[in-house]
């Protein structure tokens, strides 16, 4: 109790003083020994989370209570200097030259067939790496992060269109997107991180918030597997993982002074190209053993898809005598794809830390970052105060020009001229389909190729269907939307139109709550989630003689319902009145007459096997899907919710219910359960696997179209959809399903 009375007027103290004392502005630039700007140095108060970096040019900016500092200016691969400062209340200019570390080697004796000294440090890194992992339980700090992108080169046209950069990008600077964010952010042992946005700018947009997540900044070299799943399929190793000399050679490159402690200079080798492995330079301590600073990478060499180099540079920093925390944060990447060349920037800063009396209040289960309304209404004198890193002469440039441009932009008069334009009716869209906006009122027209919706099977013969989406969006980040699905679809053998609309409304993008009305005719596959391409279909009709969808049409009225009830919990129910009448073939049409080859019936083998058959029949059914997520975690924005997975298992219930009443021939109940999960396996990759349970707990009546179907793989090209996949794993399963009755009781076993 006295420990807290004493920590409540230390408190108050520091808040009179700030009081009565106002902060002064130490700005400078920071120079190499050739005078050439040096990016990204961190700029702190000896022993303290207080500081500030530079920005790409070198410029920092820094704003302390008058006192006396001793600034440290520190940049990996330069040695470190602390200048003594006195600031009182005006602005002070101090420029600071850093000069390249100076490694010594002479008291390294290396022999031809010794071990290369790097090894032992690295041993003794190895040991203290679960000490350094887990030795602050918790913190709180302010994090700033930045993040820009760059567009250097493109193709002059795309899939036959011309490319266009102006309205994405400023031509000048090259920057297609630019932002800053400001966060509280929380951690707690072992990786429980929480985060509070409470200021966000988006250059050229004042309606957007940025996606900034400063926890996604924190590479964290001491666990045995760094997570960049978000651009690689596997885990990286870390340079002093346990195992790590398994697929890693190191070379010490020397050692320096630097606060009386020295630091080793370590290069970090893969032993194979293609291991998840970094490459570059690690710094670590000696004595302490802890990671002093990095500056790693990985190429496309490590399965990355998009981007060409991954580049992460971290700098720490040590307070209250022995914690290392981080400071200066820097994830640099280059990528090219299909013509298009760029690279992009994000850096956080990570200061004034809690560590004792940590508490993250205001926060749902579940929720993992928060970003406040208004946020990003912030004017820009509140940014001059608040921005710990200088902006660049390009980012300066491109905030005013896309911010300047952007009221314009965003004007009636503009949209429209820009609609008029792009709503003209070009060739190409007979092939891509034809696209028309209003762009003011938040409006669009989606027209599908017909001849793209051109097909054969053997019930319609030549078929084709046109099929148009209108869209219309509401509120800011357009968080309600309401889409109106209209379908006309003509077979030309058997002289016959089907056409239908589904009507959806989402109304709330927190509860991804949705409305939706499907009525008309259609033709449909027995199987309800259509396994079979129509294209494929066709192909195989008209160049094999191979009819292996089987279609029947249905006359139906759906109202569909889904929200989420609780974090983690959410449903879904629809209910649907069906007429549905069987189909023949009225076609034998083929390009390829195969000899002794005809197609088969449109009447599925199962029906040929039934006593029931497929007679025309009516279908009232009521279905209601649950889905439970445990442990849910989300990020809530203004305008949405974002779920962003669980670590457990998805457990998903559906219950289907056929009624016998007012004219409808079906009476069964259907449940199914499932449990599905997306794994992160480490070295191995992701692991994708889905176990479901089917049982007909009543079959009274019930038709082909109602069965329990499993995809098939007749055809060569398929959906590869996993819905559903009948796999006998071992004899003792197809035991097992031998001896269940025939559609009352499955079991299926699907893996992806």
């Amino acid at each position: 109790m006295a420990k807290s009375i004493v920590k409540s007027l230390l408190f108050l103290l520091v808040i009179l003083m700030s009081t009565e004392s106002s902060a002064t502005t130490i700005s400078g630039s920071v120079v190499d020994e050739k005078n050439q700007p040096l990016p990204f140095v961190s700029v702190f108060i000896a022993g303290t989370s207080i500081g500030t970096t530079a920005n790409i040019e070198g410029n920092y900016k820094l704003e302390l209570k008058p006192g006396t500092y001793e600034l440290t200016y520190k940049m990996i691969g330069y040695t470190a200097k602390v200048q003594k400062v006195d600031v009182g209340t005006s602005h002070l200019v101090l420029n600071m030259q850093l000069n390249l570390e100076a490694v010594n080697l002479k008291t390294v004796v290396i022999k031809a067939d010794a071990e290369d000294p790097a090894y032992a440090v690295i041993r003794n890194a190895q040991k203290k790496r679960k000490f350094y992992r887990d030795q602050v339980k918790e913190y709180a700090c302010d994090a700033y992060v930045k993040s820009t992108q760059k567009l250097t080169d493109h193709p002059k046209s795309f899939m036959g269109e011309k490319v266009d950069v102006n309205e994405f990008m400023d031509t000048t600077t090259k920057m297609f997107y630019l932002s800053e964010s400001i966060s509280h952010l929380f951690y707690k042992y072992p990786s429980n991180f929480k985060e509070e946005m409470i200021s966000s700018k988006v250059s050229g947009s004042a309606r957007t918030y940025s996606f900034n997540q400063s926890s996604d900044v924190l590479i964290n070299f001491y666990d045995n597997l760094v997570d960049l799943t978000s651009i690689t399929p596997r885990g990286i190793v870390s340079p002093i993982s346990a195992n790590a000399m398994f697929s890693y050679k190191y070379r010490l490159e020397g050692t320096f002074i630097e606060n009386g402690k020295t630091i080793n200079k370590i290069s970090v080798i893969p032993k194979r190209k293609t291991d998840p492995v970094f490459a570059g330079t690690i710094y670590i301590a000696d004595d302490d053993w802890y990671i002093h600073s990095a500056d790693l990478y990985i190429t496309k060499d490590q399965q990355m898809e998009f981007i060409d180099t991954f580049r992460v540079r971290e700098s720490f920093i040590k307070i209250d005598g022995d914690k290392i925390l981080p400071f200066n944060h820097q994830l640099s990447y280059s990528f090219s794809f299909l013509g298009f060349e760029g690279n992009g920037v994000v850096i956080g800063v990570f200061n004034n830390y809690l560590i004792e009396g940590v508490k993250a209040e205001g926060f749902a289960k579940g929720e993992v970052m928060k970003v406040n309304a208004g946020a990003n209404k912030k004017d820009s004198s509140y940014w001059e105060t608040v921005r710990p890193i200088p902006l660049t002469n390009d980012e300066s440039l491109d905030y005013h020009r896309r911010d300047s441009s952007r009221v314009v932009k965003e004007s009636k008069p503009y949209l429209d001229s820009v609609d008029h334009v792009n709503n003209k009716f070009k060739v190409g869209a007979l092939i891509r389909g034809y696209n028309w906006d209003n762009s003011y009122m938040h409006r669009s027209l989606e027209i599908a190729s017909p001849i793209t919706e051109t097909g054969f099977n053997t019930v319609e013969g030549w078929y084709t269907r046109l099929e148009g989406t209108f869209t219309q969006a509401y509120g800011e980040e357009e968080a309600k939307k309401l889409t109106i699905k209209p379908s006309v679809r003509y077979g030309f053998s058997n002289t016959h139109w089907n056409a239908n609309a589904m009507i959806t409304y989402v109304y709330s993008k927190i509860n991804h709550s949705v409305v939706a009305v499907d009525f008309g005719t259609a033709v449909q596959q027995f199987n309800p989630i259509d396994p079979i391409s129509p294209l494929i279909n066709s192909l195989y009709s008209l160049m094999a003689e191979k009819n292996y969808m089987k279609l029947y049409e249905k006359r139906y009225a759906t109202f569909l319902y889904r929200s989420e009830i609780t974090n983690g919990l959410d449903w879904r129910w629809e209910v649907t009145y069906a007429q549905r009448e069987r189909l023949s073939n009225t076609s034998n049409y083929t390009f390829n007459d195969v000899e002794g080859r005809e197609y088969t019936s449109n009447t599925p083998t199962v029906i040929e096997a039934s006593e029931v058959g497929f007679p025309d029949h009516e279908a009232f059914i009521v279905e209601l899907q649950t889905r439970i997520r445990f442990g849910q975690k989300f990020i809530s924005r203004p305008e949405a919710k974002y779920n962003i997975g669980t670590k457990y298992p998805t457990l998903r219930v559906f219950y289907r219910k056929g009624f016998d009443f007012g004219g409808s021939d079906v009476d069964f109940d259907h449940l199914k359960l499932q449990v599905d999960d997306d794994m992160d396996v480490g070295l191995l990759g992701r692991l994708n696997y889905k176990v479901t349970y089917r049982k007909m707990l009543a079959a009274k009546s019930l038709y082909v179209a109602d069965y329990i179907h499993f995809n098939g793989n007749k055809t060569f090209l398929s959906s590869f959809n996993l819905e559903e996949f009948k796999i006998y794993l071992t004899t003792i399963i197809a035991r097992v399903i031998t001896d269940l009755r025939f559609m009352q009781n499955k079991i299926s076993v699907d893996f992806s």
